[in-house]
């Protein structure tokens, strides 16, 4: 949820930034920022808290790789969803995620 509450009290902010870094370049013209990479990263990140969760019990038997990438997707795409939508309920939002994420991680009842 914080990410999200930081998304949507930052937006206009952090969409100049990535303006600025997607633009942003070397003298020989090669991308300063790689935000497949910056992804890639995230989603690394998640996918070792996933399977952490699941080691342990916490989460039934998923894909960590496809649920982290959709997970990181759905924040990911709140910022260019509040340029068009600028009045878009962030709690409601997170509550839904959470919902969602949380149905889809959870273990089945014994």
């Amino acid at each position: 949820m914080t990410n999200l509450e930081f998304l949507g009290s930052h937006h206009n902010h952090i969409l100049a930034l990535l303006n600025i870094a997607a633009g942003a370049r070397t003298d020989d013209g090669k991308a300063i920022v790689e935000f497949a990479l910056v992804f890639e990263r995230a989603v690394r990140a998640l996918e070792k808290l996933l399977r952490h969760g699941q080691e342990r019990g916490e989460f039934r038997e998923f894909s960590t790789k496809a649920m982290a990438m959709t997970i990181r997707n759905a924040i990911d795409g709140l910022v260019s969803q509040l340029t068009t939508d600028p009045k878009l309920d962030l709690m409601l939002y997170a509550n839904e995620l959470a919902t969602m994420f949380d149905l889809a991680t959870r273990k089945p009842p014994l």
